[in-house]
């Protein structure tokens, strides 16, 4: 029992003093490094207190001991109260979205941190679909996003359009894409891409809309990677 709470409470320690150590703080408080590296003094001074166990002591030493782990556990418990105080403290700040127009390029990344660039050409709206068995649904029409994909870098690039895309309409719904082909434009090849450096490709994404809500946005959000950014077109 003893040797398997030293253990844990040695990985705890030993956790801690990493994070003191090695974490990024820039982020952080200013005191929140030292709350941290106290917290871990704690941890290890009650690892400390359980390794001095003893193991056949009297009535009177086991009370000295349990004496002291209360002290040590108080101590920890006051230092957890103190990070806790700043770490709520934090300020927090969300990413915010790079923000254009129709005609306008934003840079993305794809799943291998790549960089590529994506203009949203036009907004085809209302479109038409591609034959005459092609129709929007009943009190829906057709929109189209027509965008040219560049690979800015030095690696192949490789994206989905139509996953990436989306429409924010006028009634604060989100969009995605439809299957669907018109014909004013020619969507991208299985709904995906793959650059070579240099290298273009232009096509649409098709959406169906409600008859009675306008596009608001066209939005981009690599559906493989969130953390690679994202961005919006406004309308018009």
């Amino acid at each position: 029992m003893k040797l398997a709470i030293v253990a844990t409470l040695a990985g705890i320690g030993g956790a801690l003093v990493a994070v003191a150590a090695g974490a990024s703080t820039a982020s952080l408080p200013p005191s929140t490094g030292a709350d941290i590296t106290a917290l871990a003094t704690r941890e290890n001074a009650l690892v400390t207190q359980l390794e001095a166990f003893p193991k056949s002591g009297s009535t009177a030493s086991l009370s000295r001991w349990e004496s002291g782990l209360r002290v040590a556990e108080a101590a920890q418990t006051s230092s957890e109260l103190v990070l806790n105080t700043d770490l709520a403290g934090r300020p927090v700040t969300a990413a915010q979205p790079a923000s254009a127009h129709v005609g306008s390029t934003l840079t993305f990344q794809d799943s291998d941190g790549d960089p590529y660039s994506v203009q949203l050409v036009l907004i085809i709206d209302p479109g038409q679909g591609a034959n005459q068995v092609t129709t929007a649904n009943a009190g829906d029409r057709f929109v189209a996003a027509v965008f040219k994909i560049t690979d800015t870098g030095a690696q192949q690039v490789a994206a989905g359009p139509d996953s990436d895309a989306s429409i924010m309409g006028s009634d604060g719904k989100s969009y995605g894409f439809d299957a669907d082909s018109l014909a004013e434009c020619t969507s991208f090849k299985s709904g995906t891409f793959q650059l070579q450096p240099g290298h273009s490709s232009s096509g649409c994404v098709v959406f169906q809309l409600p008859t009675n809500v306008n596009v608001s946005k066209v939005e981009w959000a690599p559906a493989a990677d969130f953390t690679r950014g994202f961005g919006n077109w406004s309308v018009p």
